[in-house]
């Protein structure tokens, strides 16, 4: 009675920290290139300044990861990068017609809002004991959250115009998730219960090849969503106001919550999730580029929970068992540098010409990048099944939270 109190009680509190950090400066992220071409930035511009922030996280997350290890506590980095959120956000108030301030007052937020989930990654992986149920659950108030807080902002976008509201909520809301997550504290950093992990290399290079295509596939699916930056602007652009486009955008934190239900149930193996999630993302990126209509965008925005969020959580899961316990902080913020910075930023970068020119040639861009994702975890799947040495627990939950 008391382990199971105990475990909900650091539950809520894990979920809180998610909470916090995805219902506020987070809710924001998929706003930026409304509130860029507000701030005067053409398509053309927008694409590279948001891939630029993007492609900054392969040299800043492992910089921050290091910086986080020293902490005893997540807690303390954690409140200092919504800190800097705000710090950044006053910048860009104070001096509103400036490109620099501009640039950095989505630049800065981005990387420090961005390097917050890594960490709280590595926090409830710790905390769940590899336990689905206790992992998703925190996972979930965080889709929550980022679905309540995103259309909290749309409506107010709406009223005040999205030029003001983007440095507001940002200010406001990382000076608050700053504050709860300094009283709230998290699983210390250290090697704690995960101790008996083995690192994956050591385990033989077969299984390490496995991991590394894992990988590859889950980096191919992360950087078929590079267009998602330029699907607000679409939308806008076929006469839809700021908070229709959030209520669209918002379909894929609902199915978000709706995954994690799951998953929190049914154990998945994880070539399984990988080749759902690219299947999602191709079928997605197919249906944009067919021009859909009203009802049909609705559905495909519900494949965005699948093809995001479950490549991204079979990474993590990846990360967490391949790595020696006392590197997990760093391993999870790197990870999360490479699947954002080197594979997202560099097709968002390429994403402003490409959408100056035509929004379809994007879209099948994507799908083909998706569809390379589901070819190398069709392999994956191939591999693991045929394997001479495979066995469930080893092999087929490589990246899967053990029960």
């Amino acid at each position: 009675m008391r382990t199971g109190y105990t475990n909900r009680r650091a539950g809520l509190r894990r979920g809180l920290g998610y909470a916090v950090v995805f219902g506020g400066p987070g809710a924001v992220q998929s706003f930026a290139a409304l509130w860029l071409q507000s701030r005067g930035l053409g398509v053309a511009e927008i694409g590279p300044v948001l891939g630029a922030s993007l492609c900054v996280r392969l040299a800043v997350g492992p910089l921050i990861g290091v910086w986080a290890e020293r902490f005893a506590h997540l807690s303390t980095p954690l409140a200092r990068l919504c800190l800097a959120v705000a710090i950044a956000a006053s910048l860009s108030m104070l001096c509103p017609g400036l490109l620099l301030p501009i640039l950095l007052g989505w630049s800065l937020p981005s990387i420090c809002c961005g390097a917050c989930t890594p960490l709280l990654d590595a926090a409830n992986l710790q905390g769940a004991h590899r336990r689905p149920d206790l992992f998703c659950w925190p996972r979930l108030a965080g889709a929550a959250a980022t679905l309540v807080g995103s259309l909290a902002f749309g409506v107010a976008a709406t009223l005040f115009g999205i030029g003001a509201a983007m440095p507001v909520w940002s200010l406001a809301s990382g000076l608050g998730a700053a504050w709860v997550l300094w009283r709230l504290g998290t699983v210390p950093a250290g090697p704690g219960l995960a101790a008996a992990r083995i690192p994956l290399a050591a385990t033989g290079t077969d299984r390490a090849g496995l991991a590394m295509l894992a990988l590859a596939a889950s980096i191919l699916v992360q950087a078929s969503h590079g267009f998602n930056a330029l699907l607000m602007l679409d939308w806008h652009a076929q006469g839809r106001s700021a908070l229709q486009c959030a209520l669209l955008w918002q379909i894929g934190p609902v199915a978000d919550i709706a995954l994690f239900w799951l998953l929190g149930r049914i154990a998945t193996p994880p070539a399984t999730l990988l080749a759902l999630a690219a299947a999602a993302a191709t079928l997605r990126w197919i249906g944009y580029a067919l021009s859909p209509p009203l009802w049909m965008i609705c559905l495909l925005q519900t494949l965005h929970a699948l093809s995001a969020t479950g490549s991204y959580i079979a990474a993590v899961q990846l990360v967490d068992r391949m790595v020696p316990p006392h590197r997990r902080v760093l391993a999870q913020v790197t990870s999360w540098a490479m699947l954002g910075g080197v594979a997202k930023g560099l097709v968002t970068l390429a994403s402003g010409p490409i959408g100056a020119g035509s929004t379809k040639d994007g879209y099948w861009i994507m799908a083909l990048l998706a569809a390379a994702g589901l070819l190398l975890s069709l392999v994956l799947t191939f591999l693991l099944r045929h394997s001479r040495d495979a066995s469930p627990d080893r092999l087929l939950n490589i990246i899967q939270l053990d029960r």
